[in-house]
């Protein structure tokens, strides 16, 4: 049985980042194309969180690294959501 390595603050911002996505898919901040790349860097960066808690502990570095993947997938959403494209009205889906 693995043992869960805790790294609450990366938790707490990987969580938040996926809230602004979501938010900015659902107030038509972001397109479908937009949010399904921002939705893979997340996905690579629990991929690599994964991986630096494997051997049972995450090191300094890894931090780092995993710290600095977190910052800039935060500015691409920053960015693509506050790029003055003209926005649909609504949820931002097409009915």
């Amino acid at each position: 049985q693995a043992r869960r390595i805790a790294t609450p603050r990366i938790d707490d911002r990987i969580a938040n980042q996926a809230r602004r996505i979501r938010r900015g898919r659902r107030v038509g901040d972001l397109t479908r194309f937009e949010t399904v790349r921002l939705r893979t860097r997340l996905l690579a960066i629990r991929s690599a969180r994964r991986v630096a808690r494997f051997d049972g502990r995450v090191s300094r570095r890894e931090r780092v690294r995993l710290r600095a993947m977190l910052d800039r997938n935060s500015k691409h959403i920053r960015r693509l959501r506050n790029n003055d494209r003209p926005r649909r009205a609504g949820r931002g889906r097409r009915t």
